[in-house]
């Protein structure tokens, strides 16, 4: 199990609301959860070799407006769709954006979520 999966599942552990969690097909080192209503959404990545983690927490209203900041809007919207029927989110490779991300703790995040539902 990479660091990548043992965040998620400690995650997981830490968190007393429904998560969902949906890896990315073209960037295995990236993730995203999301509460029930998929209101607050936290992108968890690591490098390539899975020795460092960041986690990046962004509003539903702010990953829409990602278009500005050269994402795909439309492939976004359509992801959210899947996540909150399926639990899956089909997607491009992310690249962070410092204007879109709040960088956050990741001891933070379970709670961050949860104050969302």
């Amino acid at each position: 199990m990479n660091i990548l999966d043992k965040k998620v599942e400690e995650l997981l552990n830490m968190s007393s609301v429904d998560l969902t969690v949906a890896y990315f097909e073209n960037h295995e080192e990236a993730c995203v959860i999301a509460n029930k209503s998929a209101e607050k959404i936290v992108v968890l990545m690591s490098n390539k070799d899975y020795t460092k983690l960041k986690s990046y927490s962004v509003s539903l209203e702010n990953w829409l407006k990602a278009e500005d900041e050269g994402l795909n809007s439309e492939q976004i919207v359509k992801g959210l769709s899947v996540l909150r029927a399926f639990g899956r989110r089909p997607g491009q490779r992310y690249i962070s954006k410092g204007d879109v991300f709040q960088q956050i703790d990741m001891s933070e995040v379970a709670l961050h979520l949860e104050i969302t539902s």
